[in-house]
């Protein structure tokens, strides 16, 4: 059965993994550097279908993946609106969002600061 999907109401989101075989208490306190791996994923909300993935191997803060996941998924298939959290909440990624002519729904993280400063 194939179904054609016209536009895509995304979400993207992001987690990390610690990998290796010390535990968190031996790696803070011999003040060893621990190892880590981030999962960036922008996937269909309404068909629960995961659209493209972004793997790094060390800390990265969110907004720095959404620009590249958003390119790619909408080269796959074309997205509609996007929805994510606060932690990719930056002008760029609106503005690159809107360019694409993807609606974003992010809330503001700073959410005291009055309107006519953001």
């Amino acid at each position: 059965m194939s179904m054609k999907i016209k536009s895509v109401f995304a979400g993207i989101d992001a987690t990390g993994f610690g990998h290796g075989q010390s535990s968190y208490y031996y790696t803070k306190h011999a003040k060893l550097r621990r190892k880590f791996i981030k999962l960036s994923a922008i996937s269909d909300m309404t068909q629960q279908l995961v659209c493209c993935i972004k793997i790094r191997h060390r800390t990265r803060h969110d907004r720095i993946d959404f620009a590249p996941l958003l390119q790619k998924a909408n080269e796959i298939i074309p997205i509609d609106t996007v929805v994510a959290d606060k932690g990719y909440d930056s002008e760029k990624n609106h503005a690159i969002s809107e360019s694409m002519g993807i609606e974003s729904i992010i809330p503001p993280r700073y959410q005291h600061v009055p309107v006519y400063k953001t």
